[in-house]
């Protein structure tokens, strides 16, 4: 689905006092960016994949008339994670437009597992990320990246 992830390098800094309630993102925050990393700060663990989509529970998710077509769609996808580890996921952008492929993808949601970020030791609720999602399907045959 994503590229591996890398923790973003932070300066050294002592970290501030501890909040008292739990840390929740802000729908003012930036998105995490999990394919090029960085935006965090100091005291910031990024989120991480816990599990992906194979490509064996993927393609009966796919309409069998695609199956047939040789096509690479990419997907920007921004997600919610919650403490669960479950995620909510949109379509923020997809090139190019297939209806029955988008329709696979929003199904197969359900499946992925995300670990939360954290800020200073506290798990962040409600972080939001984005990453590409790119499906290649060539005459039978889907491929996930």
């Amino acid at each position: 689905l994503a590229p591996s992830l890398a923790a973003p390098s932070a300066p050294a800094a002592l970290p501030p006092a501890a909040p008292t309630g739990p840390i929740t993102a802000g729908e003012g925050d930036a998105a995490y960016d999990l394919d090029a990393g960085g935006g965090g700060s100091a005291g910031f663990i990024p989120p991480r994949w816990l599990r992906k989509v194979s490509d064996d529970e993927f393609f009966p998710l796919v309409d069998p008339e695609l199956l047939q077509a040789a096509l690479e769609v990419d997907y920007r996808m921004q997600c919610t994670i919650a403490l669960s580890t479950r995620v909510q996921c949109r379509v923020l952008k997809e090139t190019p437009f297939y209806p029955g492929l988008r329709r696979a993808v929003l199904a197969a949601v359900p499946l992925l597992r995300m670990a939360p970020g954290k800020r200073d030791g506290r798990l962040i609720d409600g972080q939001r990320v984005e990453f590409w999602w790119r499906i290649r399907v060539s005459h039978g045959e889907v491929q996930l990246r």
